[in-house]
């Protein structure tokens, strides 16, 4: 006695969910997996009201081996074994019998017949298979089936035809081998999991064939973006075909952009799979950089919380300040490890007159015309901002800065302006500038902030009332 019994009412429920199109799918690829077939014809059309007849023949010399599998679910199956090959379950057929009123299937070993009156069997023989089905579909489900079988991508030596008009493939743009997670038989007929080389097909989606993951042909699931990604053997799928799995996904993701790195745009770096596969440690460096050029620019700097003045002055000379969440986390790790990307502070440091070791740098020699700038400056905080700072000199031997400012001390650099820029009698304007962008720090610390060219133009405008009532010189 069976254990069980499969309800023929219940698995066209099932199919109803994904359409009937996807019926015409799993015949389809049944004979193209036939072996010697070179032609594939699918009719569908009105064969009644509310009803109509799909049908489904192929050249292949050799037709169905045993006609018992047409109608038993789950049987064991030739094609369990061969990864390069689409069926697994037997399945096919069944599902167009689950939702048909009458339906025929003929073959080089015999024919079986179905109607209302069950199931019977007959000599009778044709060359190659054909199936024929009457179920009940709308104009509408017949339109969007027979449209929907436009997005098939035939193999290249298999004619394949709806309702006699030819179907054609997408443009391809790429061919290559990945190491890819399938589906294959072990020596218990188990289905399990194992990676091995294939090559993998990249089209260019367009009216007929949306964006997708195609297992040899066949459409699996709609991704974003511009491509078909048609791989050649068994895709690692949920039973009712609707979905991959997730590291298969992320597997053809980094597959992909490492392949297609010279040509990514700025169209494909903002789609789930590229941004999937820079999460992948498997991500090659020459790929990363790509997806960042595209995503990012030329001009791109990780945000640097350890020297935030450098964020704003990457901002200010035109690059990409990227934040935290910009990415995530595995994503940072893989970009930065490859040097696709570097810290604000290491493209543009903050000017600092300590060297790298925290010891201070030289001090500049004293002259009279120093000492008296140093003087100035000292009232000129006092004086304009009402504030007491320290004033140092230095011959900073790194940094192309000519003064600093923090903890209310203004550092000159001595070595970039030399000892000649200090004389308050010819070169005064230039002093008073200098001082100005300074002290314009003891209030805000970035320079493209608002608050900061508030601040400077504040100091400005009180050292001119604090010379013209006499307080200053």
């Amino acid at each position: 006695m069976n254990w069980f019994e499969i309800d023929k009412k219940g698995l066209a429920q099932i199919l109803a969910r994904k359409g009937k199109e996807f019926a015409v799918f799993e015949l389809v690829q049944n004979a193209w997996d036939e072996a010697g077939v070179t032609q594939v014809e699918v009719a569908l059309g009105p064969d009644s009201p509310r009803y109509v007849k799909l049908v489904v023949r192929d050249n292949s010399p050799n037709g169905f081996s045993k006609l018992t599998d047409a109608y038993t679910l789950f049987a064991p199956s030739n094609k369990k074994a061969n990864p390069e090959q689409r069926g697994r379950f037997n399945l096919g057929e069944k599902l167009v019998l689950a939702i048909s009123r009458e339906a025929r299937i003929a073959t080089t070993t015999g024919t079986v017949i179905f109607n209302d009156n069950g199931r019977r069997m007959s000599n009778q023989t044709v060359a190659g298979s054909e199936i024929t089905a009457v179920f009940r579909m709308t104009q509408d489900e017949t339109t969007k089936a027979a449209n929907a079988c436009l997005r098939l991508i035939p193999p290249q030596h298999i004619l394949t035809s709806i309702n006699g008009s030819p179907i054609t493939a997408p443009s391809r743009t790429h061919s290559f081998e990945a190491s890819l997670i399938t589906e294959i038989s072990n020596l218990d007929g188990e289905l399990t999991k194992a990676t091995r080389k294939t090559v993998v097909e990249v089209y260019n989606a367009d009216a007929d064939h949306a964006a997708a993951i195609y297992e040899m042909g066949i459409p699996v699931c709609e991704i974003e973006g511009k491509y078909v990604f048609n791989v050649m053997q068994k895709v690692p799928l949920t039973l009712d075909r609707e979905e991959v799995l997730p590291q298969f996904r992320k597997q053809l993701s980094v597959a992909v952009l490492n392949e297609m790195a010279s040509v990514v745009d700025t169209e494909d770096v903002n789609t789930g799979w590229a941004t999937e596969a820079i999460t992948s440690p498997d991500a090659k460096p020459e790929a990363l950089n790509a997806y960042m050029t595209q995503k990012f620019g030329e001009k791109r700097v990780a945000y640097d919380p350890s020297d935030p003045e450098s964020n704003h002055a990457a901002a200010a000379a035109g690059y990409t300040v990227i934040t935290g969440g910009q990415l995530s986390g595995a994503a940072w790790a893989n970009v930065k490890a490859a040097g696709a990307v570097l810290p604000a502070g290491q493209v543009l440091p903050t000017p600092n007159p300590f060297s790298p070791n925290g010891k201070p740098m030289p001090v500049a020699k004293m002259t009279e015309r120093i000492r008296a700038v140093g003087e100035y400056t000292k009232e000129f905080a006092k004086v304009v901002c009402g504030i007491n700072i320290t004033v140092d000199f230095r011959v900073a031997m790194t940094g192309n800065f000519a003064a600093c400012y923090g903890d209310r001390q203004l550092t000159f650099n001595v070595g970039r302006l030399g000892y000649a820029w200090f004389d308050l009698d010819w070169n005064h304007v230039a002093i008073d500038d200098l001082i100005i962008h300074e002290l314009g720090h003891e209030y805000c610390a970035s320079h493209l902030d608002k608050k900061y060219n508030d601040a400077i133009s504040n100091i400005g405008a009180k050292l001119a009332r604090a010379i013209r009532s006499g307080n200053f010189r």
